[in-house]
């Protein structure tokens, strides 16, 4: 009994995750460095099956024309999650550098009965650095940068207004899937027969 609780706070442990908020979106950044948001939609009247196969056809529809992948596909689970790309999301001036960031992100959708968990989580910041004479990659970890670490690098200033419009491209994904899976609930429920008439 005694290892199985030590293997829980073990676990636990490694699983902490801190949450802040910016404009009113939250953020939670775990301990590995990877920044995510969430949201649960309770209250759907549908089975798992149902929210499940809308959100898999919410990710295959929305990105069909981009480098966007599914990276889980588990009917049995009702799990669904697939990688994307904010190709330039945002553009900053830094001395004689012009920067073109854009993130790699993973948008994952749990259902059970009734309930549907989204998570779009990302760790990196990718995208290009040009100067006069030449162009560099950018790979840079969101959580080592400003707002959600308190660095002194000279690229604080950047990421310090980068991060709030990676949350509004967050927020405004959050939302389009949400609405997928309501819609797609509701129309499975005026679509499916009922004895109760």
């Amino acid at each position: 009994m005694k290892r199985v609780l030590l293997f829980a706070l073990t676990v636990m442990t490694h699983m902490v995750v801190l949450a802040e908020s910016i404009n009113g979106i939250e953020y939670k950044k775990s301990d590995d460095g990877c920044i995510s948001i969430e949201k649960v939609i309770e209250n759907l009247n549908a089975p798992p099956q149902v929210i499940y196969e809308t959100a898999r056809q919410y990710l295959i529809e929305a990105y069909k024309d981009t480098k966007y992948k599914l990276i889980i596909d588990n009917a049995e689970k009702n799990s669904v999650a697939g990688e994307g790309v904010y190709n330039q999301f945002f553009n900053y001036q830094l001395g004689l550098n012009q920067y073109y960031l854009s993130v790699e992100f993973v948008a994952r959708i749990d259902a059970k009965d009734g309930r549907a968990r989204v998570i779009l989580s990302a760790s990196t910041y990718s995208g290009k650095c040009i100067d006069n004479n030449s162009t560099k990659d950018v790979a840079d970890k969101i959580a080592d940068f400003q707002p959600v670490n308190k660095s002194n690098d000279a690229k604080k200033r950047m990421y310090t207004k980068a991060f709030p419009e990676l949350l509004k491209k967050w927020n405004t994904t959050m939302n389009e899937i949400v609405e997928a899976i309501l819609v797609g609930c509701k129309n499975a429920s005026l679509n499916s027969p009922s004895d109760n008439w």
